[in-house]
C-alpha cells in the first residue's frame, strides 16, 4: 500500500524548474507526509514518479540524493499491439485482430499516441481490415505526421540541419 505522486514533465521544462521539483517540491511533500501515522509506521510508502523524455540525462536527476530508478520506455512491439487489439476489439475474429494489429504496427511502428488515435478512427468508422486502411490512408498518415510534429516540438533547436532534415521527411 502506498501513496504515489506522478509528475509528467514536458521535454521543454527548464533545468531550474526541474531542480525545484526534484530538490524542493518532492522532498517537501515527503516531509509533510512523513507526519502521517501510516507512513511513519511504514504501513504505507510514498513514491514520486517523474515521467518525461530526457530526464535520465539531466544534471538534476543525476545529481539528486533521492533514490532514483530508471525505466526507459520503448515503442510497443507487434505482440503488445496485438494484445491491445484483443482487449479493445474483443468481438473481432482472430484473423481480423491479426490484420488490424499488423496494419497498426506497420503504420505507427508501435508509437502509443498514434495507436490510440488510429483506434479512435476505427471505433468511429466501425470498420477494419485492408479496405479500411486503404480508404483512410491519408487520414492515417495525418495521425502519424501530427504525432511526429508534436515530438519535433520538443527537439533541441541547436541542430538546424537535423531539424531541416526531419521537416523534409514530413
Amino acid at each position: 500500500d502506498g501513496l504515489v505522486l506522478m509528475i509528467d514533465i514536458e521535454n521543454t521544462v527548464s533545468s531550474d524548474t526541474l531542480e525545484k521539483i526534484v530538490d524542493h517540491f518532492i522532498p517537501e511533500i515527503s516531509l509533510g507526509l512523513s507526519k502521517l501515522e501510516s507512513l511513519r509506521s511504514k504501513r504505507m510508502q510514498f513514491k514520486a514518479i517523474l515521467a518525461g523524455g530526457n530526464l535520465v540525462s539531466s544534471k538534476t536527476i543525476r545529481g539528486t540524493n533521492l533514490p532514483i530508478s530508471t525505466i526507459i520506455l520503448q515503442p510497443f512491439s507487434y505482440d503488445v499491439v496485438k494484445k491491445v487489439v484483443d482487449t479493445y476489439f474483443p468481438n473481432y475474429t482472430l484473423d481480423a485482430k491479426h490484420t488490424l494489429a499488423a496494419h497498426v504496427f506497420f503504420s505507427t511502428w508501435g508509437h502509443p499516441g498514434c495507436i490510440e488515435e488510429i483506434f479512435k478512427l476505427i471505433k468511429n468508422n466501425g470498420a477494419v481490415g485492408d479496405a479500411f486502411f486503404e480508404a483512410n490512408r491519408k487520414e492515417l498518415r495525418q495521425v502519424v505526421l501530427s504525432e511526429a510534429r508534436d515530438a519535433l516540438q520538443g527537439f533541441p533547436k541547436q541542430d538546424d540541419n537535423l531539424s531541416k532534415a526531419l521537416q523534409n521527411l514530413m
